[in-house]
């Protein structure tokens, strides 16, 4: 009896455990940016699908075919901080964030212009520059100050770029999501954190009828 009862206790003691997390996502290519992210579970409100993605984090990185434990960010942060503008972006000192680095509303909507095919901001280098130097995460970049003698949008693409997110006036994120990368289960080893774009539901509504609508039109024509 004495037995029994301790094989049932380790069994109760057993499902008390907590579930390890798996991996929920798979980053399918590390060659040029954007990069290309399967998730494979649901992560905050980011549901199973292939996204195009954007590194926010120059220094860390994350290996080609290779799946990852991904937590989506509330705050909008890196999780290691990495570098911050000390007042206005481009024209002040690059300083250590101290833990503390926030996605800036430009990068959001520079990153919203790519995905959702605005034809002006297609270039994927020079969104990643852009990107990396108004989140002071690229030093060789940082260290030209707009309106200095390097600056020159009208030759520097990315130059444009992050001229054009300032002035954009975005003050929200958007359908943008800031998505943490570890390479173990226990949030031990970081991986390059990435951002993605959720479209809002009435797009995805839209969408879809657009597409039924097409299938409809297209067997009227074979009739």
């Amino acid at each position: 009896m004495k037995t029994k009862l301790m094989m049932v206790a380790a069994l109760l003691s057993l499902t008390a455990l907590p579930a390890m997390a798996a991996v929920n996502l798979k980053m399918l290519n590390d060659s040029t940016p954007a990069y290309t992210m399967q998730v494979l579970e649901q992560i905050g409100d980011v549901k199973p699908g292939v996204y195009a993605s954007i590194c926010i984090e120059k220094d860390e990185t994350f290996s080609l075919n290779t799946s990852y434990y991904g937590v989506m960010n509330e705050n909008y942060e890196a999780t290691r901080g990495g570098n911050v503008w000390s007042g206005e972006i481009g024209k002040s000192a690059v300083v250590a964030s101290d833990g503390a680095d926030q996605l800036d509303y430009s990068s959001a909507w520079l990153f919203t212009q790519f995905v959702t095919k605005n034809p002006d901001y297609q270039n994927q280098a020079a969104l990643q520059n852009a990107i990396h130097y108004i989140e002071a995460e690229n030093t060789a970049l940082t260290n030209i100050q707009i309106g200095s003698a390097g600056w020159n949008p009208n030759k520097n693409l990315w130059q444009k770029y992050v001229e054009d997110a300032l002035a954009s006036g975005a003050n929200s994120y958007g359908g943008v999501r800031v998505l943490n990368l570890w390479a173990d289960a226990a949030h031990t080893k970081f991986a390059q954190d990435q951002i993605v774009y959720v479209p809002a539901p009435g797009a995805i509504v839209l969408a879809s009828m657009g597409m039924a609508f097409v299938g409809y039109l297209r067997r009227r024509q074979s009739i």
